[in-house]
């Protein structure tokens, strides 16, 4: 959802396609790399719901749990986060949270900071991901291209639009 350049409020569908790609060198004036750890959490107190039938006095207890990713741990020092998961209440439901939880949030997120040159069409939000490819010969961490989402897009204006947004 969003304004458009008509100032009408609008929703579209998710656009999972590459709606244009930057070389490093060629389409790109900066580009810096970041690593955010604000979301980044590699011990996790997992509390759940309650676990009826139990075999204490009141007859039931609430599930809670701990979990970690020990290579974030070695890599990061750590970061913990206590989460209520009422659904939760067997190991192998907070098993499979916990994996899926630090599939994502174990690392840092990586930001990349991008200004284009001048361009010749115009690149929307809500139009799809956007390619970042390193200089020929050349990687990021490994990696030939990096395909990230963007939010927010300003616009310098001159003879043709500069773009300037992080994925």
């Amino acid at each position: 959802y969003g304004i458009n350049a008509d100032r009408e409020f609008f929703f579209i569908a998710r656009n999972e396609s590459t709606q244009a790609t930057y070389v490093e060198g060629s389409h790109l004036q900066s580009l810096k790399r970041s690593e955010d750890r604000s979301l980044m959490f590699n011990r996790m107190i997992l509390v759940g719901g309650y676990v009826y039938g139990a075999a204490t006095q009141a007859g039931f207890y609430r599930w809670v749990s701990t979990h970690f990713d020990q290579t974030s741990l070695d890599l990061y020092g750590s970061k913990q986060v206590r989460i209520y998961q009422p659904w939760i209440r067997t190991p192998p439901e907070a098993n499979n949270f916990a994996e899926g939880f630090f599939a994502k949030y174990a690392g840092p997120t990586v930001r990349y900071n991008v200004t284009t040159i001048p361009q010749g069409g115009a690149l929307y939000p809500w139009a799809g991901f956007v390619e970042l490819t390193p200089r020929a010969g050349a990687t990021w961490d490994g990696e030939t291209s990096v395909t990230g989402e963007v939010s927010q897009v300003n616009v310098q204006f001159n003879e043709a639009p500069v773009f300037e947004f992080t994925t």
